[in-house]
């Protein structure tokens, strides 16, 4: 790997709950990094950041779909416990899509679909039973 990246992906490493510098597990010599066999068979390196700690990340994929689909793009945040995919959700609105957000009173992890709501607030919420309905209404 380039040291260049290495910055990065010890930045990500400590986003996503790492400890210590990833130098603590390679070495490095001509501009590049070799990383411990252990370390190699337990991590995915990827030479882009994380969004909201995330790989993929939800928001990126609905703004990029307004952009395309405008109108005819329907987006749905169901239950989770980070912030990922408001924003995203509120460019499919602003597109003109329809936004869906599962009733964060009857998500197992209320956390998204309360962003989502606060984000996006012409999101409609939904039970889980109702998304279902609707989406085999409209297919």
């Amino acid at each position: 790997y380039p040291l260049d990246q290495i910055a990065l992906f010890t930045k990500n490493h400590q986003l996503s709950g790492g400890k210590s510098s990833l130098s603590d597990y390679y070495t490095a010599g001509y501009n590049s990094a070799i990383f411990d066999k252990s370390l190699r068979q337990q991590v995915v390196f990827s030479d882009h950041s994380l969004v909201l700690f995330s790989r993929p990340s939800i928001n990126p994929l609905f703004e990029t779909a307004a952009d395309a689909y405008g109108t005819a793009l329907l987006g749905i945040i169901l239950t989770g416990a980070d912030n990922d995919g408001a924003a995203g959700l509120r460019k499919v609105a602003a597109e003109g899509g329809i936004a869906i957000v599962q009733d964060p009173a009857l998500a197992y992890s209320p956390t998204m679909p309360k962003a989502a709501l606060a984000e996006c607030p012409s999101a409609i919420s939904m039970t889980l039973p109702q998304i279902a309905a609707y989406l085999t209404s409209i297919v």
